[in-house]
Formats: C-alpha cells, structure tokens, sequence
C-alpha cells in the first residue's frame, strides 16, 4: 500500500519520456507554422515605419515651401530603380557624414535666395534604424514643389517604399508574388500627400 502511494506522487511530479517527446514536437510544429509569418510581420512593419517617416518628412517640407514662399527643386538622381534611402532621400550616409546637400534639393525664395540641404531637406528624422531594412524608388528623377496654388508642376511625383527582403523566395505565395507588401506615398506640385499601397497589377497607388 505504501508502495503504490509513492507510485502515484512520482507519477504526479513530472512528465514521462513520451509525453515530454510529444510536447517537444507540437512546439517545434508550432514554430515551424508561424516563424514565417512573424518574420513578415516584422519585415512588414519595417516598411510600414519607414512609409511613416517619409510622409512625415514630406508634410515638414511642405510647410516650410508654404511658410518661406520657396519653389524647390529635388533631383533624385534616378527614377524607377530601388536603392537605399541614403542614395534618393536622406543626406546621412551610413558612414555618419552627410552628402548631396546641394544636389538632391535646392529651395529658392526672394528673402534666402537659393538654399539646399540640411536647411531643406525631404526626411526630417534621418539615420533611423528602419532605413536599413527598406528601398526607395521614385516615378520621377526631377520634381518640384511650390507653395500652394503657385505650382508649375501639374504631374504627381510617387515614392515606392518596399522591404529588401521582398523578393526573397522564402517570402513568396504559391503564385511566386512577394508577400510584402509593397507601400507608397504621392505628393503633388502644390503639396498634396497621401500614403497607400502599391498595386503591381494596376501600377497605381491604391490610397
């Protein structure tokens, strides 16, 4: 009797072998189900971040054309190629020094006369940590911004933001398109802007 009783609190201390097995097993499944997407989660919220940043951005530059009365001209370099941040947007280099302040924008006013960067410049909050995880690319390699109702720009300028990780083959549905999704922001000559998702079937900005 004294036996069994001691059978029965070992029993209750702890896990068999085969119980300890399938746990092991059912967490590992666990993991294997949803690494995948919490990985894209984070991938995702990268792009998403940095699309926040360059919004921003953009609406501070706005303001400042609208308050110094200034036209600005920003040359991208390129148009309708990724690169990083730092090759389109930003002037901080990854080495920490700043580079094309003249450039990349150039705002002329009758009280300044002609500015460049960092006066102006189209990210407010450079160097942050996202920046390293995304690509940029524009529709155009030229684009001018005025105070509003004075814009000679009629066009719209589109700025695609997009995970480097976005072709990877681990990221892709069965049909081989990426998972990611790809974000974008539009800003018009007189300063409109608005943030979206990039339609790769439609080619458009889907607000």
């Amino acid at each position: 009797m004294l036996y069994n009783s001691q059978s029965m609190r070992s029993n209750k201390a702890g896990f068999t072998l085969v119980e300890l097995l399938v746990v092991t097993i059912i967490i590992s499944l666990g993991l294997k189900w949803s690494l995948p997407g919490l990985i894209r989660s984070a991938k995702q919220s990268e792009v998403d971040n940095y699309t926040q940043i360059v919004e921003s951005g953009l609406f501070s530059l706005q303001a400042k054309v609208g308050k110094t009365k200034s036209s600005c001209e920003i040359n991208f370099g390129s148009s309708n190629q990724f690169k990083a941040p730092w090759e389109i947007l930003e002037f901080q280099q990854p080495s920490g020094t700043q580079a094309f302040l003249n450039e990349r924008i150039s705002c002329c006013n009758s009280k300044e006369g002609c500015v460049g960067g960092p006066e102006y410049r189209l990210i407010s909050r450079e160097g942050m940590q996202d920046r390293n995880a995304v690509e940029i690319s524009t529709s155009k390699p030229f684009f001018e911004i005025s105070p509003p109702g004075t814009s000679a720009e009629a066009s719209i300028l589109t700025i695609l933001i997009r995970s480097k990780s976005h072709d990877l083959q681990s990221l892709k549905n069965k049909s081989g398109k990426s998972r990611l999704k790809i974000r974008c922001v539009e800003i018009s000559g007189s300063g409109n802007i608005s943030n979206g998702t990039w339609s790769e079937e439609s080619e458009k900005c889907l607000i």
